[in-house]
């Protein structure tokens, strides 16, 4: 688990976690990582598709440790279902998060008001479990 979580604490996922919380936070980072890495394998002919891959994978890292955060000591939710629930989330709201891209408010970062959005909606979700 020392080398699982020192991999994950340099991509700064981590910070802020006591050292329970970062080797927890970076095994479920890693098993989020296997599922992703094996979605990915049958994309890689589609660039399209690949591309929204990506696209999801940079925001399901981030989000799984803002949930992670939120519901600690709470164990973190079946990994499948949270990939599932973010992704449907995604989908839903592609349109809102374009508009969140395209807006002239200099100081708006689309992804995290997506993020934050998200993580209500989960916290709402997890609750429901």
């Amino acid at each position: 688990m020392k080398r699982i979580t020192e991999k994950w604490d340099k991509t700064g996922l981590l910070d802020e976690l006591n050292k329970k919380q970062k080797g927890e936070c970076a095994l479920v980072l890693d098993e989020i990582t296997k599922v992703l890495l094996l979605m990915a394998e049958p994309l890689k002919k589609n660039s399209k598709e690949y591309n929204k891959h990506d696209e999801y994978c940079g925001f399901i890292l981030p989000m799984a440790r803002r949930i992670y955060s939120t519901i600690y000591p709470k164990k973190f939710p079946d990994i499948d279902w949270f990939m599932k629930d973010c992704k449907e989330f995604l989908d839903k709201n592609k349109n809102l998060y374009n508009e969140l891209k395209k807006s002239s408010y200099i100081a708006l970062d689309a992804e995290a008001e997506l993020a934050h959005l998200y993580e209500v909606y989960c916290i709402k979700q997890i609750e429901k479990l």
